[in-house]
């Protein structure tokens, strides 16, 4: 854990926490508290980061080593904020009940408890009064507010012109199609240069303005298939497998005659294309090095590959495809031993029906588990030595530390000469506001640079070899090798 509250408390306080409290992984947005609830329990920030949210007030936020509800905990009064996780985290959830049947016996105890809410009181404090006094740009006073409004109405006038002329047109639905969609790219570029982080806006007057683009333009993307699943997030987070599935086969749905037909213009966005992209980038890397391997001229064994946060795995399912159809032609390759670990088990469930009905169980391994336990030791999962582990879609949901954490795990699973490869959204992205605001699908997005910090503070100790990008340019996958890494002081 890092620096915080906890640190004060003594081994024995912290094992008696952990014993008695629920340790709960949160996906980015997930629900803690909401505004006026009557607080029964209290939360320390074990790993991410929190964030305590009133209208009309700056957020504040809670990291590592934080407690939250401790205002109430105090004073018994409601939950002043609605509280959300900021990133995906972890936290120790416990009874305020039997913290203070503790408390009540225990005077110690109760001294060194109180400290530590006092603590995370005064820090949150501090935080939003520094924040107050950075706050230099006035609300709307550059203009901006008349903009996004304009952007706004425009937009809409679109959507209903398109609604009117759908009703008339009939065959003709796949060239308004095609209109809606060049009118959805200039919406969302010209959104991303007005409230992107490159605009030059204060994060609290993007936040507003961003809401207030929400109740204009989310109500017409919710008559959409795709775009309404992003923004619901049934399985707790914007790009699950079935999300993601539904990009990678990129046929449009929704409701009414506009749902479709704006579906379509969300499918054609960079984003989205992006994601079908990367399925196909991922397929020739892992082709790649099977050629590479089957060249070598070494005895042939299997090549093995891990994936985390596997989600649909079309990607793996297509280098089969590729293989069997080489088999087919009297030519091989190395056999694959892959391991798919994931959170989700409806993901699991989804992928383990198609290795039955491909008859692929000899050759892949579902693991339903936990990444974030994996990388903190919580959880053990034995797997050899592997030749590539990949991610795609996981670490843009986690903070620099924790994808640390990740890659270091990453590196045990590795052998000597195996490689690893990490997928990220690029700051380039120009669907990045339309994705934050609209449909609250927010992202860490990192450039190479990042990418080159975070293998250098892993065990890896030295920047990536090689990022390469998918067509779109707006996905980066960063690929590092075990080999001549070093180990980094603990």
């Amino acid at each position: 854990m890092g620096p915080g509250s906890e640190q004060a408390l003594p081994a024995a306080d912290l094992q008696w926490l952990f014993e008695n409290g629920e340790e709960i992984q949160l996906i980015t947005g997930a629900l803690i508290f909401e505004q006026d609830e009557v607080v029964v329990d209290l939360v320390l920030v074990l790993h991410g980061l929190l964030v305590a949210m009133t209208p009309g007030v700056r957020q504040v936020t809670y990291r590592s080593g934080a407690w939250v509800g401790a205002a109430p905990f105090i004073d018994g009064a409601p939950m002043p904020s609605t509280v959300r996780a900021g990133e995906n985290s972890l936290i120790l959830r416990i009874s305020r009940e039997r913290v203070q049947a503790r408390m009540a016996t225990e005077p110690a105890f109760a001294a060194r408890i109180l400290r530590g809410l006092a603590s995370s009181l005064v820090t949150s404090l501090r935080e939003h009064v520094r924040d107050e006094q950075r706050m230099v740009v006035p609300l709307g006073g550059d203009g901006t507010e008349a903009e996004v409004d304009r952007l706004c109405a425009e937009f809409k006038e679109q959507l209903q012109a398109a609604d009117k002329s759908a009703m008339r047109r009939g065959a003709e639905l796949e060239a308004l199609g095609q209109e809606l969609s060049r009118g959805f790219a200039g919406f969302a570029i010209r959104l991303n240069e007005l409230l992107g982080d490159d605009s030059g806006l204060d994060k609290v007057e993007r936040d507003r303005l961003g809401a207030r683009v929400q109740r204009e333009v989310l109500p017409y993307l919710l008559l959409t298939k795709t775009a309404e699943r992003l923004y619901a997030k049934p399985r707790g987070y914007a790009g699950d497998a079935e999300s993601i599935a539904w990009i990678y086969n990129n046929v449009p749905g929704g409701t009414s005659r506009l749902g479709p037909l704006l579906d379509r213009a969300f499918l054609n966005q960079p984003a989205a294309a992006a994601v079908r992209n990367r399925r196909v980038l991922l397929r020739n890397q892992i082709f790649q090095r099977l050629e590479r391997l089957a060249a070598g001229g070494s005895e042939p064994r299997p090549f093995r590959i891990t994936i985390m946060a596997c989600g649909p795995a079309r990607e793996l399912f297509d280098v089969f495809d590729a293989l069997e159809e080489l088999a087919a032609q009297g030519q091989a390759l190395p056999q694959i031993e892959a391991r798919l670990i994931d959170i989700d088990e409806e993901a699991i469930a989804k992928v383990r029906a198609e290795v039955e009905g491909r008859g692929l169980r000899d050759a892949i391994q579902l693991h339903h588990n936990n990444l974030v336990y994996l990388a903190l030791g919580r959880q053990k999962l034995e797997i050899p030595a592997q030749d590539l582990v990949y991610s795609i879609g996981l670490i843009d949901y986690f903070s620099d530390r924790m994808v640390v954490k990740l890659i270091n795990y990453a590196h045990g699973l590795l052998r000597p000469s195996g490689e690893l490869i990490l997928g990220n959204f690029h700051p380039l992205n120009s669907d990045k506001a339309l994705m934050d605001y609209v449909l609250d699908w927010r992202l860490i997005h990192r450039d190479e640079a990042d990418m080159d910090r975070l293998y250098t503070e892993s065990v890896f100790g030295r920047r990536c070899s090689e990022v390469v990008f998918e067509d779109a340019g707006i996905n980066l996958f960063a690929i590092c090798p075990k080999s001549n890494a070093v180990a980094l002081p603990s």
